[in-house]
């Protein structure tokens, strides 16, 4: 483990061109194109994230004021190697707060580090890392080297960003999973309410649940917008259209019924479907013709149990229903993209 002192900022520029020939010109090493997801974990203090790219793996603990210009931060950071299995780890220990994903180009100039950034839906943002990994330096030092760039980048007062990409991420995500979460809230009673009436009744939670949108232009849309709130496992080209599939960072719950998949797919063509939630999935251990003992007086659709891969039976409930699999989503996407 490494612990160092930085004295660090972040800004917009209209001069990013001129900074990189900058860069490129005088730095002392290269490190070239990055492409990182830092993923955030849910901390008491501080922030810890897991950031993992094809130059830099690593932990790093950090604790760093949200002021506008430069600051110190206090960094804790391990080296790891990829596909470290860390990321799963800290995720069921302490949760995943959010996901940011960016394309980094990555300077030195002696123990300056300067970072050119492309950040998924927040744009390009330049970085000044002045970084004292054995005490030598000195923060009065470090200051200093931090005002002599952004004298040289002409970086201006207004130019400064505060907090971390993570926050801005957070922010543009809250609005679009308060929405979802509406609609979530409104949904699950009423079909748990019409399984119940059905005298179907399940103790364990949905394994996803599906979210239709109206148009091709509003998949792309909302799959951005999910991006935000979540981890794209997959997205796949399934009976002549895309659908994709989401994690989320943290559940959706409501009267205890907690869905942390949702499924996103394209709207068929000719097909009109209003925007939410449209189905929940359970996963049943019993055998299709044993489940329909149970409830004899329940009109199940049978069409999807002769399905190849992962076959479904169906219950329709007026606007909604409800499918039964014997596979979780997650499990056959596993099965999924280990064939492919």
């Amino acid at each position: 483990m490494a612990f160092h002192i930085n004295y660090e900022l972040k800004a917009k520029s209209n001069k990013l061109d001129k900074i990189r020939q900058f860069l490129s010109d005088n730095c002392t090493l290269n490190n070239g194109v990055d492409n990182q997801k830092d993923t955030y974990f849910n901390t008491a203090n501080g922030r810890l994230k897991l950031r993992e790219g094809n130059v830099e793996n690593s932990l790093i603990f950090y604790n760093r004021p949200d002021l506008d210009g430069p600051k110190q931060s206090d960094v804790n950071l391990v080296k790891l190697t990829p596909n470290s299995g860390v990321r799963e780890a800290l995720r069921k220990a302490n949760g995943i707060k959010v996901v940011v994903d960016k394309k980094r180009e990555i300077y030195f100039i002696d123990n300056v580090k300067f970072h050119i950034d492309e950040v998924s839906s927040l744009g390009s943002f330049v970085e000044i890392e002045a970084i004292d990994s054995d005490g030598s330096i000195g923060i009065e030092k470090l200051k200093e080297q931090c005002d002599f760039y952004i004298d040289k980048f002409q970086i201006e007062d207004q130019d400064f960003i505060s907090c971390s990409y993570s926050d801005l991420i957070i922010e543009q995500g809250a609005a679009f999973r308060a929405e979802i979460k509406s609609a979530y809230d409104i949904f699950v009673p009423k079909v748990m309410s019409d399984l119940k009436a059905h005298v179907i009744s399940h103790s364990s939670n949905p394994d996803h649940a599906c979210y239709r949108v109206e148009s091709l232009a509003d998949y792309e849309k909302t799959k951005t917008k999910f991006l935000l709130i979540s981890d794209l496992l997959i997205e796949s080209e399934v009976g002549g259209r895309l659908i994709s599939t989401f994690k989320l960072h943290t559940p959706l719950v409501t009267d205890e019924v907690s869905v942390d998949v949702i499924e996103l797919p394209q709207p068929k063509e000719n097909n009109k479907y209003s925007k939410g939630f449209e189905h929940l999935e359970f996963v049943i251990a019993e055998k299709f013709e044993d489940f329909n003992k149970l409830y004899p007086n329940v009109e199940f659709d049978w069409k999807g149990t002769n399905k190849p891969f992962n076959p479904e039976l169906r219950l329709k409930l007026g606007a909604y229903s409800v499918k039964f699999h014997h596979q979780s989503l997650e499990e056959v996407i596993r099965i999924e993209t280990a064939t492919k």
